[in-house]
């Protein structure tokens, strides 16, 4: 292939790849791009022809470009983008389109590369989703082609200029040679070479990446991420205002869950925020203020009493750039990890972020999802939590056909619980679920509408009737508005949580068992999708969960795990090495000793001509028993330790069996400090840490004083053992 026709393509490869990582982001109409990608198209076939003709700009012809591109920039700014950002991309690009049919010489195309660069810098602060990296590595790979071409011509400049002294040194086209000849190019061994390269960045980037620091750095803060309105879900509820509701299937989650999603409830919901206060169009918060949650000793955000021990749901979330600050866990939501740096409470007990985040953010929680049996519920009375029981009662507008049909519903039901039951099943089957409904007049209370006349409509009509309907029956009730399940990703067992999922529903609160969920809504059939679509969908679903799990939220957490797993994987290989060099042993074993009955029948049949076989194996079967000494049963090489660092040891472990018989057994994942640490409530925590910190010092520090520090670690552990003598309390401390 000629030189010229592989560098343009390689080359609108390259601006391609960063046209579309920008296109990518959903910045850019389809207007925009399609003139974008016309104009690129014309400049591919025609360009290379305007730019032998085109003779240069006059002073005059640059000012009038410059002013046109000041001008275009202010009306797009200030008329049709409205975005700085915005306007800036569509000044580069048609800078870019310019270049393209005006390129000359090397200077020129080095304007269009660092163009397309810009191209993929900017989309970085847009989006980084999968899609990105993909086209990121489109780049880097035409990148990578486009500069070797760019050699390729220099190299043949240099040797037609050392060959012919008369050389024509005016400037060029980059696409022509110096020498009056054409350029053949090996286009299968440039793109080979271009691939190879790539793979060794790669291969070199990914150590990298895994290895250094994590930094943040305020200044890449930047929050330019699109934010997502999800559809159904509202920090607020507002009643016949919306007339229709339009389902999305965009992501809002994903939450990987121990145990395994299929284990848990089929209905379980993901609650978000909790409304108390109905002002007859809508729900609210009766509290506005938040009160910030201090965090715990075992780094945790406590938000609620555990109710049940075996009922503990952990749960890692995955969540998208949304408004919202409300962060979503299974219902009796207990507490939050420290990868949430401030936690506040709503006055109905919501977690939200204490600050504002609008980027991709992982955090991990735990919830209580025990439930009461029918039985237990029905025979517990309506409770009324501390400070809210008002609220939780309240009712904007006395209205007698509400308080009839609720009092017809429950007629001969004692029983609080089966009162909630009867009017949730009076909802669920009288009244039909619709996306499409008539406004509600402005004189009218929404869900008295609802009950009387329209009949129909979203969850939230459902959900505010239960309520309401509740509080008529003087049961304490909330509506709280979430996420349904999900689907569960059977690549990776990850659920995945869209907007369509958005849900609202009632939380009713009753003696002991406190807030029982209870939803009124109507089961409405999902629409069958097709078997390989939903194959598809799952399979690039999973994908693009690895790339936020391990790159886009990639922290140190995730490098100190990193290097544990490499220990334990360290571990295995060296054992799997021993048992393998044990069996080579075993079997050389074997057969020295067939050799050595052999040579003893040959010997005693030849006279002992093969005396010097016999001293042979011998010396071998002593080396062979030397190198078995030489490795343990672990597998691990056996060194000369120093005798602090065994005697050391040797106190450690008399440490840990004073600890089992007390009750207390190290982990395999825990540390000797952080042993001592749980063990502080049972032995006083400063004589644990100075135990451990002096074991340490003696174990792995070779410049230890092993004169002053081995009696004083002796004369701890006597004092423990005098400590450990006393009254015993077997339970305190132990992990759940």
């Amino acid at each position: 292939m000629k030189y010229r026709r592989l560098f343009k393509t390689v080359f609108y490869q390259l601006i391609l790849s960063g046209f579309g990582a920008l296109a990518f982001t959903g910045k850019l109409g389809w207007l925009t791009c399609a003139v974008y990608l016309a104009a690129l198209a014309a400049a591919y076939v025609k360009g290379e022809e305007i730019s032998r003709r085109h003779a240069g700009f006059t002073r005059g012809s640059m000012l009038a470009i410059f002013v046109a591109f000041v001008a275009g920039f202010a009306v797009d700014f200030l008329l049709l983008a409205g975005e700085f950002t915005v306007a800036v991309i569509h000044v580069a690009m048609a800078v870019s389109i310019l270049k393209l049919f005006t390129a000359r010489t090397a200077r020129d195309y080095l304007y269009l590369f660092l163009i397309a660069f810009g191209y993929l810098l900017v989309s970085t602060t847009f989006t980084i989703d999968i899609g990105f990296a993909l086209f990121a590595s489109w780049f880097m790979i035409a990148g990578i082609l486009a500069l070797m071409l760019f050699e390729i011509r220099t190299a043949s400049i240099y040797f037609s200029q050392r060959g012919d002294t008369d050389v024509d040194e005016t400037p060029r086209p980059p696409l022509e040679p110096a020498s009056p000849g054409r350029i053949n190019v090996s286009a299968g061994l440039v793109t080979a070479l271009g691939g190879l390269i790539y793979v060794l960045m790669i291969g070199l980037t990914i150590p990298l990446f895994t290895i250094l620091p994590r930094l943040s750095f305020g200044m890449w803060q930047l929050n330019l991420s699109d934010r997502q309105e999800i559809s159904g879900f509202s920090d607020t509820t507002e009643l016949g205002d919306v007339t229709s509701i339009k389902l999305n299937d965009a992501v809002v989650m994903r939450i990987r869950t121990d145990p395994e999603p299929d284990r848990l409830p089929p209905d379980l919901k993901w609650k978000g925020i909790a409304l108390d206060r109905y002002d007859g169009r809508g729900w609210g918060l009766s509290v506005p203020w938040k009160q910030v949650v201090a965090l715990s000793p075992e780094g945790l955000y406590p938000l609620a009493r555990r109710h049940s021990p075996e009922r503990l749901l952990y749960q890692e979330v995955f969540l998208e750039p949304i408004t919202s600050q409300v962060l979503f866990l299974a219902h009796r939501q207990l507490a939050l990890t420290r990868d949430v740096r401030c936690v506040s409470l709503a006055c109905t007990g919501t977690p939200t972020k204490g600050y504002e985040h609008y980027q991709k953010f992982r955090y991990a929680g735990y919830s209580d999802i025990h439930r009461y049996s029918e039985a237990e519920l029905g025979q517990a009375p309506a409770g009324y939590p501390l400070g809210l029981s008002t609220t939780l009662l309240e009712i904007p507008a006395y209205s007698p056909r509400i308080a009839q049909r609720v009092a017809d519903v429950t007629r001969g039901i004692d029983s609080p619980f089966r009162q909630a039951r009867a009017l949730e099943a009076y909802l669920r089957t009288n009244y039909a679920y619709a996306l499409e409904m008539e406004p509600c007049p402005p004189d009218r209370d929404p869900v008295e509408f609802f009950l009387f006349d329209m009949k129909r409509g979203h969850c939230e009509y459902f959900a505010s009737a239960l309520a309401i309907m509740l509080r008529y029956a003087k049961i304490p009730a909330q509506v709280v508005n979430g996420f349904q399940r999900g689907d569960i990703n059977p690549f990776n067992g990850v659920i995945v949580v869209r907007q369509s999922d958005a849900h609202s529903w009632v939380e009713a609160c009753f003696v002991k068992s406190g807030w029982v969920e209870f939803d009124a809504t109507p089961p409405v059939r999902e629409p069958d999708r097709s078997r390989y679509l939903a194959f598809l969908d799952n399979l690039l679903e999973s994908v693009e969960f690895l790339w936020i799990q391990d790159v886009v939220n990639y922290d140190v957490s995730d490098q100190v795990q990193l290097l544990r797993s490499l220990r334990s994987g360290a571990a295995g290989w060296r054992q799997t090495v021993a048992r393998t060099l044990k069996r080579v042993q075993e079997w050389l074993n074997d057969q020295v000793a067939v050799a050595w009955l052999r040579a003893a029948d040959l010997a005693e049949a030849r006279g002992g001509a093969l005396t010097a076989i016999g001293a042979a194996v011998l010396v071998a079967l002593v080396a062979l028993w030397g190198l078995r000494r030489r490795f343990d049963a672990s597998g691990r090489r056996l060194r000369r330790e120093d005798g602090p660092g065994r005697a050391a040891g040797l106190v450690y472990q008399r440490f840990l069996k004073l600890a089992a018989r007390a009750g207390f057994r190290k982990e395999a994942r825990e540390t000797p400090r952080e042993f001592a640490q749980r063990l502080g409530g049972a032995l006083p925590a400063g004589l644990l840490l100075e135990f451990t910190d002096l074991y340490y010092d003696l174990r792995f520090n070779p410049r230890s004083v092993v004169a002053e520090i081995m009696p004083r670690l002796h004369g701890l552990m006597r004092q423990l053992e005098s400590l450990a003598e006393g009254p015993r309390r077997p339970g305190r401390g132990r992990r759940a």
